[in-house]
C-alpha cells in the first residue's frame, strides 16, 4: 500500500537527519580539544622623556621592539633627542612591536618680521604676535626714522630665529644734533721785563789829604 512507501521515505530522510546532527556533535567536540595557540609577551615601553636616540633605540632592541622615528620642533628638548613615544613610557606592548620616537628638530624657527618705522609698542605687539620677545634695545641717530621708532632688528628683518626667543632693536633718536662750536682761548700776553737801572759809581773828592 502507498502509506508503506511513505513511512519508508520518512525514515530514510530521518537516519539522514541523524546522521548530519552527529556529524556536526563530534566535529564541534573535536575541535574543543585543539592546541591553543601561545600567547605573546608583554614588554614595558622604555623611558622616552628627553634621551637620546641611541639610548632609546638600544633599550627598545633588548626587549625585542623596533624604533619608528619622527621628527617634531621642540623649544625644550635638544636636536636629536626624544621629545616622547607612542605608546608612552611604562606601557605594555606585545614584544616585537613597534614604537614611535618624537625626535627634536630643535625650535621652530619664523622668519623675523619687518619692524622700521613702528614706535617700541607697536614692534613689541608685532613680535608678540610672531612668535617673539623684545630684547635689548639701543638708541642711534637717524634722519630718516622719526624719533623713538624703530631702525632695524637683531636678527634683521626677514632671517629665521627660533620661536620664543628675543629680537633686540635698534631706536631712533631723530637727527644728528649739531655740534657746539667752543669758544676761541684768547692768546695770553707775554709780560715785559722791567728794566734794571744801572749804578753809578760814587765820586772821589780831588785834594783831599788822606788820613795819617
Amino acid at each position: 500500500p502507498w502509506w508503506m512507501w511513505l513511512l519508508a521515505v520518512l525514515a530514510v530522510f530521518l537516519l539522514g537527519a541523524i546522521g548530519f546532527l552527529a556529524v556536526q556533535l563530534l566535529g564541534g567536540l573535536g575541535g574543543s580539544s585543539a592546541t591553543p595557540s601561545p600567547s605573546v609577551a608583554q614588554v614595558t615601553v622604555p623611558d622616552c622623556d628627553d634621551v637620546s636616540l641611541a639610548r632609546l633605540q638600544a633599550e627598545a632592541a633588548d626587549l625585542g621592539l623596533t624604533v619608528d622615528r619622527e621628527n617634531e620642533a621642540s623649544e625644550d628638548v635638544d636636536e636629536g633627542d626624544v621629545i616622547r613615544c607612542e605608546p608612552g613610557t611604562g606601557l605594555q606592548v606585545d614584544e616585537g612591536s613597534p614604537i614611535i620616537a618624537f625626535v627634536s628638530s630643535g625650535a621652530d624657527a619664523v622668519p623675523v618680521p619687518g619692524l622700521r618705522g613702528q614706535n617700541l609698542q607697536q614692534a613689541t605687539e608685532t613680535l608678540r604676535e610672531a612668535g617673539f620677545s623684545t630684547g635689548n634695545i639701543e638708541r642711534e641717530p637717524d634722519a630718516s626714522v622719526p624719533d623713538g621708532s624703530v631702525i632695524r632688528s637683531i636678527p634683521t628683518e626677514g632671517v629665521d630665529h627660533p620661536r620664543g626667543e628675543q629680537v633686540d632693536l635698534v631706536l631712533s633718536t631723530g637727527l644728528t644734533p649739531s655740534p657746539t662750536a667752543s669758544p676761541t682761548a684768547s692768546p695770553t700776553p707775554t709780560p715785559v721785563p722791567t728794566p734794571v737801572p744801572t749804578p753809578f759809581p760814587t765820586p772821589v773828592p780831588t785834594g783831599a789829604t788822606p788820613p795819617p
